[in-house]
């Protein structure tokens, strides 16, 4: 049984089969370029583009829209307090115990 592959023992032999193996480096270099590499830049291209103008667009309009602001918590609720006397009965009430203070009564 012989070897398939001969491995000269020259220096030109020996040249011409590193410029082979760098010929077959190259040759699947190009191959992995073209149908890996590229397409998958062209993937974060795409994808990095659309997270940019995303983030463009979130701060310089979805933040101002109301909808927005309501649904992610963005917009701060103004506390007001609450008056003492905002029904009817607690007005009649308050106003009944002013006048027992006023008039002396019990």
């Amino acid at each position: 049984m012989t070897p398939s592959v001969v491995f000269p023992t020259s220096k030109s032999g020996r040249r011409r089969l590193m410029s082979e193996v760098w010929g077959m480096i190259s040759y699947w270099g190009e191959y992995a370029l073209v149908f890996l590499l590229r397409p998958l830049l062209a993937i974060v291209f795409v994808f990095s583009l659309i997270a940019f103008s995303w983030f463009v667009a979130w701060k310089t309009v979805l933040v101002h829209v109301p909808l927005v602001q309501e649904i992610f918590g963005l917009k701060k609720k103004s506390v007001t307090p609450k008056p003492h006397a905002r029904h009817r009965l607690s007005r009649f009430y308050n106003a009944a115990a002013e006048s027992s203070r006023t008039t002396g009564k019990g």
